[in-house]
């Protein structure tokens, strides 16, 4: 598992030094632990937020990370054997790319969620698609107030208050970790 925080912080060093766009972090639930390929989630971000500079004129966004509790569905029938599922409430993290811009058609959103990812002049043989059903989630497009979304729910997550050891109250060890390993990322990159 990562803290959440951390993978936030980390994407958004990446965005920067990758994709060229500045990226600040907002609303982020320390106590959030993920089960989650760090790594692909980064570089989807990063890709994200370059095809935003590039198709977009974006010149920042901002990261978002938070619990999202899912009602239960209405009207699923007694006979289907969900009535046990049925009641149980879903909780998922949801991890949301923000930016001030125009709003983009279907066809972009499925464009990006289909096309091969590019980081810089690098391309990974791997999709936006690929990485967010990887960790039991969805992508999709919204417009929030005066800024657009692209939002991703992930479906393995654990809230913690407890101080794990060697990670500090947030998670100390594990950025010191992902910084030496950005670090070493970017001099590649």
């Amino acid at each position: 598992p990562m803290l959440g925080a951390d993978l936030v912080e980390v994407a958004a060093r990446r965005i920067e030094a990758a994709a060229g766009v500045r990226a600040g972090v907002e609303d982020v639930d320390s106590a959030l632990w993920l089960e989650v390929d760090s790594f692909s989630v980064v570089e989807v971000l990063a890709a994200l937020a370059q095809r935003l500079r590039e198709e977009q004129s974006v010149e920042h966004v901002r990261l978002r990370l938070g619990v999202e509790t899912k009602a239960p569905q209405q009207g699923t029938p007694p006979s289907s054997g969900a009535n046990k599922a049925h009641k149980v409430q879903k909780t998922r993290a949801r991890l949301d790319l923000l930016w001030l811009g125009k709003s983009m058609s279907t066809e972009t959103v499925i464009g990006w969620e289909t096309d091969t990812l590019r980081v810089g002049a690098e391309s990974i043989p791997v999709t936006v698609r690929d990485v967010v059903e990887r960790h039991g989630g969805a992508f999709w497009f919204e417009r929030e107030r005066e800024q657009a979304v692209l939002a991703s729910p992930f479906g393995r997550i654990e809230r913690t208050t407890k101080e794990l050891p060697g990670h500090g109250i947030r998670g100390a060890q594990v950025r010191r970790t992902a910084r030496r390993a950005l670090g070493d990322r970017k001099s590649v990159v």
